[in-house]
């Protein structure tokens, strides 16, 4: 199961918060191939899960997974990193990783 990290629930609360997106709402990850066939995961919020996504909750978040996302991403983990920029100016970023033992 797609694990989400407590920084990355965060995260999404505060981007959420500055955009007006309501509390409720929830992150919903989606996919597709892309033109070498490597999937291409597309995350967004939306008001409610679809009628064939997975749905989880992990710190406060709600997660929907869309079917053709759950397999794939059973091993991995949500976080979020503040990268560097060359300007000097940081950004939080979402980011997919393997999930540790």
């Amino acid at each position: 199961m797609l694990q989400v990290t407590e920084n990355a629930a965060t995260t999404l609360d505060e981007v959420k918060r500055q955009n007006e997106i309501p509390d409720d709402y929830g992150l919903r990850l989606s996919g597709m191939a892309n033109p070498e066939g490597q999937l291409e995961v597309r995350i967004e919020f939306a008001d409610s899960p679809r009628e064939s996504d997975a749905v989880q909750e992990q710190h406060g978040t709600k997660v929907f997974l869309a079917e053709e996302v759950v397999e794939p991403l059973a091993g991995a983990t949500l976080d979020v990193t503040v990268p560097v920029r060359a300007d000097g100016s940081t950004a939080p970023q979402l980011v997919l990783r393997p999930q540790e033992d």
